[in-house]
Formats: structure tokens, sequence, C-alpha cells
């Protein structure tokens, strides 16, 4: 009798301490540290971006320079050792938090060769994986990262069978480090891509879901920290967070014309729209600022049906909209800027449906 008492006791206890453990929601973390590198996610083919080949590697412009297509077929140099970088509260003089409405970024002392490895260093340290990087352009994409702060089962079981439980979304960064505005300074840039796992049918499908500025901010202030150990100046990265601003608006010509008109100067709208580009999941393949073209591969939109945006994920593969390579061009318009798309080789402008469909997606980005 008393072995059955204790028995149920020992079964009483257990139930309790998994029920309490998932009655426990604990404050929204980023722990990637634990998650390993994940197999690719099986998502609709329209969503993906093209992976970019080698013939980016042959570039021979200088990180964050004015390259052309016409360049990546040369040679790569043999590229000179990045000089290491200090970490500690002595380099925090040497960051600064820009500010643009709703956006923020770093503003860091020196070329952005100099970041490079230092940059790499701090996705490692995060759990992150590489998928993709270019120094030449500046650009460094990771692997879908599962955030194990998302499980919220906490009980004493929780450590042994972390692996046991999976959280329902991945998390993806495109790190830009470009030259900054003023002289020997570089704009560090981190954009943030969802996914979130759903039931369609009887199986799991991953499908986007809104990039968050939240976690584009967390992943800035522990940046701001590994440079600088000053927590102070990472907590500043969340003072004074302005709301949202309508600064873009998409505008019909008479012919037939569509382009998005920007309330911002050439400069400020530039540093945006690679932000968006990216959280858009689409590819930048090269860019060149003195002529304001980002080439990029990536889905327009579907311009014949109307259709919801689950229809529109799982009809047959012979309608969905395949990707193309295109350049979206920035061009000053006095104190504002327009956007607007060319064909990939910029002889021809686009002002097609799928054209103003992604010009509208484009549009709800730069508002958020």
């Amino acid at each position: 009798m008393l072995r059955i008492m204790l028995r149920s006791s020992a079964a009483v206890f257990v139930i309790l301490s998994l029920v309490s453990g998932c009655g426990t929601i604990e404050k929204r973390e980023l722990e990637y540290k634990q998650a390993e590198p994940l197999p690719t996610l099986e998502v609709p083919p329209d969503l993906l971006s093209l992976e970019t080949g080698d013939q980016l590697a042959t570039a021979t412009a200088p990180l964050g320079g004015t390259v052309s297509l016409s360049e990546l077929n040369r040679a790569q140099p043999e590229v000179a050792e990045t000089p290491s970088v200090p970490v500690g509260i002595a380099q925090s003089d040497n960051v600064r938090i820009g500010r643009d409405a709703a956006a923020r970024w770093l503003i860091v002392t020196g070329e952005p060769g100099k970041w490079w490895e230092p940059v790499k260093e701090f996705l490692s340290g995060q759990g992150a994986t590489i998928k993709r990087e270019n120094p030449t352009l500046g650009l460094i994409e990771t692997e879908w990262l599962e955030n194990r702060g998302e499980i919220t089962v906490r009980s004493f079981f929780s450590k042994t069978f972390d692996k046991l439980y999976s959280a329902s979304t991945r998390d993806q960064y495109v790190v830009r480090m470009e030259h900054g505005a003023e002289p020997s300074t570089t704009e560090l840039h981190i954009a943030h891509r969802g996914m979130r796992q759903v039931a369609v049918g009887e199986s799991l499908r991953w499908l986007p879901r809104p990039s968050e500025a939240e976690l584009e901010i967390e992943m800035l202030k522990r940046l701001v920290l590994f440079i600088t150990g000053d927590e102070g100046r990472a907590e500043e990265l969340a003072m004074d967070a302005e709301e949202p601003q309508l600064l873009a608006q998409l505008q019909h010509g008479e012919e037939g014309e569509v382009w998005l008109q920007v309330s911002m100067d050439f400069a400020r709208a530039w540093g945006r729209i690679g932000d968006a580009l990216s959280r858009m999941q689409i590819t930048i393949e090269d860019y060149n600022r003195a002529t304001g073209h980002y080439f990029v591969t990536g889905v327009l939109a579907e311009p014949k049906e109307k259709k919801g945006f689950f229809s529109r994920l799982f009809r047959g593969g012979e309608d969905q909209e395949q990707e193309k390579q295109f350049r979206v061009n920035v061009v000053k318009d006095g104190v504002q800027a327009r956007i607007f798309l060319l064909d990939k080789d910029g002889k021809m402008r686009d002002d097609s449906k799928a054209a103003e469909a992604f010009l509208g997606r484009l549009e709800e980005q730069l508002n958020n």
C-alpha cells in the first residue's frame, strides 16, 4: 500500500512539474547559441531567392565600393590581412547610433574592411552560421536560425530534453556594411527575415512572417555591447523610438509609368531601400551607388490574378512566377527620390503590373 502511495505521489509530482513548466511563459529572448545549422526550409519555390554563384567572389572593387557587373569576371586578387579591432569599453567612442524615423543602424569609425571579421565573430558568438558572404559588397547573410528562447516549456526536465522541443519560427539576418557619409566611417545595417511553421492540410509548411524591428534592434544592441562593452550605449538604441512615418507613395503617370515617390533625399533613401530589399527576401547581387542601381534577383509578384496569399502560394507550380534578375533604380528628384524598376541590363524600364506590385511591397516596407 505504501509503495502504491509513493508511486502515486511521484506521478502527481511529475505532472505538476510539467504543468507548472508549461504554464511558465518567459519574456521573449533570443537564444541562438544552442541552435545547430538547420536543413533547407521547405518553402514554396517562388519565395526563395537564388543563391549567388562564385562569380561574386571575383569582383575586385573595394568593400562597399561602386562595383559594376562588368567587373565580376575579373580574377580575385590576394586579400590583405584584416586588422583586428579591439573589443572593450575603450572603443565606445567609435560607435554612434544612426536614427531615421523608426530605422536604426550603427555608425562606426574605420573603413568597412576593418569591421568584416569582427562582425563575423559577433555573429558566430550569437550562434549564427553564415550562409552567404560577399566582402566586396559588404554583405553577410546567416542561415535560418531557431530561437531556443521561444520554447516556453520550463521544468527540471528542460535541460535534459531540450532537443525534443522545437520553436515554430525561424530567423535570418542580413548584415550590410557600407561606407558612411563621413570620411573613414562605416554604416552597419542589420535586417531581419522571418519564417513560421503552419499546418496546411496534413502537413507542416514554412511560410514567411513579417520582419520584426524589435529583433533587429536587439541584435544591434548586442553588437554595440560586443564592440564597446558599454551596456549604457547599447541601451540607447531602444530609447526615443519613433513611430513609423509615411515616407513612400506609389505613383502612376499618364502614359502608364509607375514609380515610388520617396520623401527622403538620395542618401537617406539609398540605405533604407537596401534594408527593405533584404527584408523582402530579395538577393542583392551587386550595387552601384554612383548610378543608383541595386542589381537584384527575386520574385516580383503575381500580375494576373488577385487571389489570397495562401491560394497564390499553393497553386500548381506552372502558374507561379519565377525569379528574375532586375534592377532597382534610385534617382534624385530634388530633395526627394524616385524609385523604379529596370530590366537586368538597365536598358528598359519595367512598368508592368508585376513591377507595380513589387513597388507596392517596397512601399509597405519603407512606411513601416
